[in-house]
């Protein structure tokens, strides 16, 4: 899981090879929830810098 999250964190995409090593090791059900949680923290993570979240109270 840990090589996975780095890649994707890295390039936000995997290569056939990697997608394959990710499915053995995951399956496909792990590595959507890891993808979407993977995206969403990133969402969210530009929503607090584009609005300001440090100043929100």
């Amino acid at each position: 899981m840990a090589t996975a999250t780095r890649l994707l964190l890295d390039h936000s995409t995997l290569t056939d090879a990697e997608y394959s090593e990710a499915i053995a090791a995951l399956g496909p059900a792990k590595l959507f929830e890891l993808t979407a949680l993977l995206r969403c923290c990133g969402l969210l993570a530009l929503l607090m810098r584009v609005f300001g979240a440090d100043q929100v109270r």
